[in-house]
């Protein structure tokens, strides 16, 4: 009776111990969904981030092209109103400056604009390729509960086993003959 008790108890042990394993790993296999979709999540952020710099810098130029040509009606009308051609001789010298600092000006924001973005990019890459090895992390972690709490239910249903064939008692843990033991005194073996 006393063995059949050991054994009734060493399966609900070895159950509770597998339940928990796999408790734990449904919680970890869980962890690692939400960083995966965390980290779909935080690269389209990032990417719409990246796209909408990208679109300030051409508003910007759009901007400048605007004021340029601007700039450039203004030239050509005062030329006009003293009688001056704005095409030739230092009066379209002026003009053409105008233009290539409009173009100037166009390249440095596209270029800011593309080096910001790229440094979006850049920074959501790493940052996405750290929540991606926080959720393998989390995989590995699951697996190796699941393994764990299988191998302590194992453990607790053998050792279960093993008290039950020796009348309730447990194994000894580092069993000797008798005739090794070779110590010196009363009760030894050697004279």
């Amino acid at each position: 009776m006393a063995a059949t008790t050991t054994l009734i108890l060493a399966g609900v042990g070895a159950a509770a111990s597998l339940l928990g394993g796999v408790q734990q790993y449904g919680a970890q296999r869980a962890q690692a969904e939400y960083a995966d979709r965390m980290a779909d999540l935080q690269g389209q952020l990032d990417e719409m981030r990246a796209r909408s710099t990208i679109a300030q810098g051409d508003a910007a130029i759009s901007d400048v092209r605007r004021k340029s040509a601007m700039v450039e009606g203004s030239q050509i009308a005062t030329a006009a109103a003293q009688g001056i051609r704005s095409d030739t001789g230092s009066m379209g010298a002026i003009r053409e400056e105008s233009r290539l600092m409009a173009l100037q000006d166009e390249m440095m924001i596209r270029n800011n604009a593309a080096l910001e973005a790229m440094g979006i990019r850049t920074q959501s890459a790493l940052n996405i390729g750290d929540i991606r090895m926080r959720a393998e992390g989390a995989r590995r972690s699951a697996a190796a509960s699941l393994l764990g709490g299988g191998l302590d239910a194992a453990r607790i249903a053998m050792g279960a086993g093993r008290q039950g064939e020796f009348g309730g008692q447990p194994l000894p843990q580092n069993p000797r003959p008798m005739a090794m033991n070779y110590q010196r005194g009363a009760g030894s073996n050697i004279a």
